[in-house]
C-alpha cells in the first residue's frame, strides 16, 4: 500500500500528458490509417479517386521511387543510429 501512495501523486501529475499524447498522437495515427483505407469518390462526377483498402498500400509498395526512398531511409537509419 505504501508503494502505491508513492506513485499516486506522480501518476496524477503525468495523467494529463498521457491522455494528451494518447489523443493527439495515437488517436490521430489511427485516424490517418482509417482514412487511408476508405474509398474516395469525386462529389460531382462520382468517379473513384482513391480505391481504398489495401490496394493503396500495394500500389505504394510497388512504386520504384518509394522503394528507393525506403532503402535510403534504412541506410541513413543504420548509419546514424
Amino acid at each position: 500500500m505504501r508503494r502505491a501512495k508513492n506513485w499516486l501523486p506522480s501518476l496524477l501529475f503525468l495523467l494529463p500528458s498521457i491522455i494528451a499524447v494518447g489523443i493527439f498522437v495515437y488517436g490521430l495515427i489511427f485516424k490517418n490509417v482509417s482514412t487511408s483505407l476508405q474509398r474516395s469518390t469525386d462529389f460531382i462526377t462520382d468517379k473513384v479517386i482513391n480505391p481504398g483498402g489495401i490496394a493503396n498500400y500495394t500500389k505504394l509498395l510497388a512504386d520504384d521511387r518509394y522503394q528507393h526512398a525506403l532503402w535510403n531511409l534504412l541506410v541513413l537509419t543504420v548509419a546514424f543510429v
